[in-house]
């Protein structure tokens, strides 16, 4: 019987470790502010790339896209959640909102962006449009054996339950993989 605390880590004596976690969002903010490109010349956190930004985390390497319409009326976030707010992915949050809200506090406060009483029960009461997720499941496999042949069973199952899918040699299986809505990606 498997061991899960709140954080959805956990372990079995005979399986092993096993985690999920929100791995990716993206999600519209509305707020009123500066252009990007002025927030950039003075803040060290802040990179352009052409026409889009990318907001610099605590952790070397680790960045969140940003993107605002010209009328500088909202401000679109992407970012790996558990990457950008502690340096890694393995462990992290299940909550959408909460994923939202923490991830949207780092990077305002990177941006140095003043968090006024509006925006915090904005960011507190999820009250933005959420418009990418992603989820991931980490399971260990016994041995680099059992792991090649859940890759090899994954692939063959994916031939009959689904038209549209693809694989990368015995490492990536892909359902979907032209979907707009839903995609299944699997990785040993």
């Amino acid at each position: 019987m498997p061991i899960q605390d709140k954080d959805n880590i956990f372990f079995d004596e005979e399986y092993g470790f096993g985690s999920s976690l929100i791995d990716t969002v993206k999600f519209r903010l509305r707020l009123d502010h500066e252009p990007l490109a002025n927030i950039a010349d003075r803040n060290p956190h802040v990179r352009r790339h052409g026409g889009r930004f990318t907001v610099e985390g605590e952790f070397s390497g680790i960045r969140a896209n940003i993107w605002s319409p010209a009328d500088n009326q909202s401000l679109v976030v992407e970012a790996l959640v558990s990457k950008f707010l502690t340096g890694q992915n393995v462990f992290g949050i299940c909550g959408v909102d909460r994923a939202c809200e923490e991830l949207g506090r780092a990077v305002l406060e990177r941006l140095g962006i003043e968090i006024d009483e509006d925006l915090e029960e904005a960011l507190r009461n999820g009250n933005m449009k959420l418009l990418r997720i992603d989820a991931a499941a980490h399971k260990k496999c016994s041995s680099e054996e059992e792991a090649v042949a859940v890759m090899a069973a994954l692939r063959r199952l994916s031939v009959t339950a689904d038209s549209d899918w693809s694989a990368i040699k015995n490492e990536t299986v892909t359902l979907g993989s032209w979907s707009r809505r839903r995609t299944i990606t699997i990785y040993r």
